[in-house]
């Protein structure tokens, strides 16, 4: 079966034989599906939509005279566009998981049923949960037009006002499918670790595939993330300096922390014990080479020498190559980039304080 990448263009892919599915698909696979069917690269349909979404916001301000005509605010394409974006984020690393599959395919020790049953886990959602989740998503944000004061760029006209509150529901109901989606793929993939029984350290590049997915997910949050908090700050009247603010984005960032590292920690535990492993044998067949030079020593039989010496060299080359085999399921650069998405957002943070504070100087 083949997989279209971002371009478009078309790669071959690995993917168990069909199965009953243990459940029915959700409506984001349904329009993902439907969008890889149109002609063209699919990302182009998720940023019409975007745009499209972004241009009727600003053409209801020119028309109710809010907005000087043909002027564009360029924040309000974060609003505008945060649930299209999400979206296709979803279908973005629902191809990342297949690929990552593929990769992931040598490691793997399961039936052919088992392992269709896994391959439709990880890249459906399932129906109903993710309704559930929408409606959730939709449930807050109705209560927050409700009982909440708009933001200071909603209530320039009625048309206006009823646009940007459907914008917002829709943008709420599609963030907390995503919110869903990520933990689905976090459960789904340590269940995938679990039925890996061929760990091999020396070959730990299948070991590594899941590592891909999980930084694209917190890559696409972060991308989100930054230019969100300029528009919360430009129009929402919240003071992004408070306490309750940071708390918030901090803790934002540790639940990004944990969206890359619990779906591998299962990983992370079988290689550290096969590591642990290979390392007992070695100490085993170390321990058999002493107590040999003990009895050749007592026994004042030196014929037996070169031999151990050799051994005893060659356990001890093992012994180091052991000592190097890395444990953690990513390649050695992974963690960099994990490390600089996170940061990001933290050091544009801060300088925006420190000009705002020189600015305010006397």
């Amino acid at each position: 079966m083949t997989e279209e990448t971002a371009t478009g263009q078309p790669t071959l892919m690995i993917e168990p034989a069909p199965m009953a599915r243990p459940y029915a698909a959700s409506w984001v696979d349904y329009l993902g599906d439907l969008v890889h069917r149109l002609p063209g690269p699919w990302f182009v349909y998720y940023l019409g939509a975007c745009l499209l979404l972004f241009l009727t916001a600003n053409a209801i301000k020119w028309f109710d005279g809010s907005q000087v005509m043909w002027a564009i605010e360029p924040l309000w394409a974060i609003r505008n566009g945060s649930s299209i974006y999400f979206l296709g984020l979803m279908v973005y690393l629902t191809g990342a998981a297949r690929r990552a599959w593929a990769s992931f395919a040598p490691a793997l020790a399961a039936s052919p049923g088992e392992s269709a049953q896994l391959y439709y886990r990880l890249t459906h959602l399932p129906a109903w949960p993710t309704l559930l989740a929408g409606g959730i998503g939709l449930a807050v944000a109705a209560c927050s037009i409700l009982f909440e004061s708009p933001p200071d760029d909603w209530s320039t006209s009625q048309l206006a006002l009823a646009f940007d509150a459907f914008d917002y529901a829709l943008t709420a109901s599609v963030f907390a499918t995503m919110l869903y989606y990520t933990i689905h793929q976090i459960t789904t993939v340590r269940l995938i670790h679990t039925v890996a029984a061929n760990i091999d350290l020396f070959d730990p590049d299948p070991l590594y595939a899941f590592a891909g997915p999980a930084v694209r997910t917190v890559v696409g949050y972060i991308l989100i993330l930054d230019p969100a908090t300029a528009y919360i700050n430009e129009y929402m009247s919240y003071e992004m300096s408070n306490p309750a603010t940071l708390a918030f984005f901090a803790f934002t960032m540790l639940i990004l922390v944990a969206t890359f590292l619990m779906p591998l920690m299962g990983m992370h535990q079988r290689m550290d014990a096969e590591k642990d492993r290979l390392e007992a044998a070695a100490g085993h067949h170390l321990a058999i080479t002493v107590e040999r030079l003990h009895r050749a020593i007592d026994a004042n039989d030196m014929s037996e020498m070169p031999d151990i010496q050799r051994a005893m060299d060659s356990l001890e080359i093992e012994h180091n190559a052991l000592a190097k085999l890395r444990t953690w399921p990513w390649q050695p650069g992974t963690l960099g980039v994990l490390l600089s998405a996170l940061l990001f957002p933290v050091i544009v943070w801060s300088v925006q304080r420190v000009l705002e504070y020189v600015a305010n100087l006397p």
